[in-house]
């Protein structure tokens, strides 16, 4: 009979107490590895079950000296940690984290492809360019995701000759085109990461929006297209969803 088949049979209580606190910890563990943003948060759930598994070890080594002592403070410490710390602290911990902590932003052009993956609406950024085009000039970019409300947007700016910004205009039909002005018209929206991305002067080419896809369950006002400079030669790709 080897050590663990010894100890399962000698502290049922503790082999379970083990068993229970990985079976506690095993699906959060699991469920934040696959999120990039919590991967290192991760092993937070583990740690209580490296907790059960000392506290299980000194039992072992305590119980044939103080039985009654080890058993009572063995079945405290193991109930505190199952109960309090891996039920309700590292419920708490979970929901708080996938709310907030899969949240934020992208401003560095260099995430690019990383910013158009956080997009929940893939179909909404379908006219960006898969690669931004190696000729394009003071590139900005800000992306905001995982908004606890379901708000989401990105904007890509870059100048560009004329020719490229037309030929990207003439792959779609407009349900609107207007000059942009949020302060006139702020049911079309614009991200701009606080004014960083201006987006004075420029004529906005909606693709689509909610008040002609009157999509159900939607009640924000989103819209999708570009925003073109014909002065400045430049071309602003959009999607906001605004909560």
């Amino acid at each position: 009979m080897n050590n663990i088949e010894i100890f399962k049979k000698e502290h049922k209580f503790l082999y379970s107490a083990i068993l229970v606190s990985f079976m506690l910890a095993l699906p959060p563990f699991a469920v934040f590895l696959t999120v990039e943003e919590l991967r290192l948060e991760s092993f937070i759930f583990l740690l209580p079950s490296i907790f059960v598994i000392f506290i299980a070890w000194i039992a072992n080594k305590t119980s044939a000296k103080h039985p009654k002592a080890t058993k009572i403070l063995s079945f405290v410490f193991n109930i505190f940690i199952l109960i309090f710390v891996q039920i309700i602290i590292s419920l708490c911990i979970f929901l708080l984290s996938l709310v907030w902590g899969t949240s934020g932003n992208f401003e560095n052009v260099k995430d690019y492809k990383k910013a158009l993956r956080k997009i929940d609406w893939q179909e909404k950024i379908a006219h960006f360019p898969k690669e931004i085009p190696a000729d394009a000039k003071n590139v900005q970019l800000y992306q905001d995701y995982g908004s606890w409300f379901g708000s989401e947007g990105i904007t890509l700016k870059f100048a560009i000759d004329r020719e490229y910004i037309q030929n990207e205009l003439n792959k779609y039909k407009y349900v609107k085109i207007v000059d942009y002005n949020y302060d006139v018209s702020p049911s079309l929206y614009i991200y701009d990461d606080n004014g960083r991305i201006k987006t004075i002067g420029c004529k906005a080419y909606i693709i689509n929006d909610r008040e002609h896809e009157k999509l159900e369950g939607h009640y924000f006002p989103y819209a999708y297209g570009f925003c073109v400079n014909e002065k400045q030669n430049e071309i602003i790709y959009f999607y906001s969803d605004p909560d």
